[in-house]
């Protein structure tokens, strides 16, 4: 909904023409249907269902933008994306397997990272010529409306409220090898203000979560820094890996590639005592995992072919490959699928939503985007996980450094159809910022560019993740539509996801 006020409408309370009108006939419906459980009002454990939200945008006289598209905090200062603790109705005849709750941080709130909103603002890693900061609000005419000269930056990712999705502070790492991670304030988004300079060694990627930011940091391994307060940020005790290239973490579990050593899973149930819990080896010797995602698989109502409840890790390897690991049982990993991916170095998943035209049904599907050092954005369908299939191939003008996918939270319409834009923003080597519409993603096209003179080496911008309720220690993100209803704490998601489950239900075929 819009309020603009360059036009006049009706005001139903006073019953006349008033300045500024109320327009709600252009709105966006997405579908998300993860199952979610937390606390009810009675004190039992129950399934969650998300309500109705509404994004709002007002316009001064001159209908210039005042704010756009954001979603409103409650009285309780939680996001608006409130999620309600009742499940009206069942349309299957059979129970969730048990690896649901207690394999899937997702089913708890901790979020999929499958279902973003995309912000305002990206940045942009140029490598040599520093950072460029991109008004993406319009997707077609994105407009560079900051720099930040610390030269030469090769990572840049903002901390940004989970609530409002804006951006207030960024990481960036800059310099040559020894290399330091900035810290910057975001008062200006034109002008990053330095707050602190931290030491590390190749700063190769960056994951934050629960007030923890994690470094991965080659050699070096894992560097952990306590980030509660940006302003006075705090190292703590690394993790030790072989050669970590890429992190993510998933719950209480953080995945890290690393390198020639594999793909590692460390337990952090005991945040000061991290421990590893799986290593799974390149899929063939001398070959080096460079970049991750983690796949939380629940089984769809509406798609037979769904394949079973799980936990997967997707892993690139270079020179050549994609693996699909089934980590639901992190005692006994399982290698599913390869993908036959030439030089692949960057990943992305996202669920797609469907709506079919009269006489087909709805469909919920994922996707897995390979970005690729020949410079070819790979799509695979991978709705049946043990089963994936190539669905686009993309060619781009250099190799892909950095894929993000994101919804735009507007209508797609296209003969007859309706779906969800769905845009994809690629740092491509030697190129720069290329912006796709992926909302068919087996027709994707190259919407436009923002050019780079410095490399682009990698991307992040504002986001807001849909189906995330509470940070990694339980903290409230979403409200919830019952006074005594709540989340889970940090004690209680340790216990849920790390119960012991009977041999016999640790994976169900559905």
């Amino acid at each position: 909904m819009k309020r603009d006020a360059s036009q006049n409408g009706f005001d139903y309370f006073s019953g006349e023409t008033t300045q500024g009108r109320a327009i709600k006939d252009k709105f966006g419906v997405i579908e998300r249907r993860p199952y979610h459980i937390g606390w009810n009002e009675e004190g039992k454990v129950a399934p969650y269902v998300t309500g109705c939200t509404v994004f709002m945008s007002a316009y001064d006289e001159q209908g210039e933008p005042i704010f756009e598209r954001v979603a409103a905090r409650s009285g309780a200062g939680f996001s608006g994306l409130s999620f309600n603790n009742i499940q009206p109705h069942t349309v299957q005849p059979k129970a969730r397997g048990c690896v649901v709750c207690h394999r899937l941080p997702a089913t708890l709130g901790l979020g999929s990272g499958k279902y973003l909103i995309a912000g305002r603002y990206l940045f942009l890693a140029d490598g040599t010529k520093g950072m460029t900061i991109v008004d993406i609000f319009d997707r077609t005419d994105p407009k560079v409306v900051g720099r930040l000269e610390a030269s030469p930056i090769s990572l840049a990712v903002p901390l940004t409220d989970p609530i409002e999705g804006a951006a207030h502070y960024l990481l960036a790492v800059t310099g040559t090898q020894p290399r330091s991670l900035g810290v910057f304030r975001l008062d200006d988004i034109t002008s990053p203000t330095l707050l602190a300079r931290l030491d590390i060694r190749e700063g190769l990627a960056l994951e934050v979560g629960g007030g923890e930011l994690f470094v991965a940091d080659g050699p070096a391994g894992v560097k952990r820094f306590d980030i509660s307060d940006p302003a006075s940020i705090r190292a703590r005790s690394p993790i030790e890996t072989e050669s970590a290239r890429d992190l993510l973490l998933a719950g209480i579990d953080l995945f890290v590639a690393d390198g020639p050593a594999g793909i590692k899973i460390i337990d952090l149930s005991d945040d000061d005592a991290p421990r590893l819990a799986a290593a799974i080896p390149p899929p063939r010797e001398g070959e080096e995992s460079v970049a991750i995602a983690v796949h939380q698989r629940y089984a769809y109502t509406v798609n037979p072919d769904s394949g079973p409840f799980g936990l997967y890790v997707v892993a690139a390897n270079q020179p050549e490959g994609v693996t699909i690991t089934d980590v639901t049982d992190r005692s006994a990993p399982r290698r599913i699928a390869e993908l036959s991916v030439s030089a692949p170095r960057s990943l992305a998943l996202y669920t797609i939503y469907h709506f079919g035209g009269e006489g087909e049904r709805n469909e919920e599907r994922d996707y897995l985007f390979v970005g690729t050092g020949g410079g070819t954005l790979e799509i695979f369908d991978i709705t049946t996980i043990d089963a994936p299939r190539l669905a686009a191939q993309l060619p781009l003008p250099g190799p892909v450094d950095e894929i993000v996918v994101a919804s735009h939270l507007l209508p797609n319409r296209k003969d007859g159809h309706a779906s969800e834009l769905h845009y994809g923003f690629a740092a491509v080597e030697g190129v720069g910022l290329l912006i796709l519409d992926l909302s068919e993603p087996e027709h994707p096209v190259v919407v436009t560019d923002v050019p780079s003179e410095g490399g682009a080496l990698s991307l992040s911008l504002e986001v807001i993740a849909l189906d995330r309720m509470i940070d990694e220690w339980g903290n409230r993100i979403k409200d919830t539509s019952y006074e005594r209803a709540r989340h889970f704490d940090r004690e209680e998601i340790v216990r849920i996801l790390r119960a012991e489950i009977p041999p016999e239900t640790e994976n169900p075929s559905h």
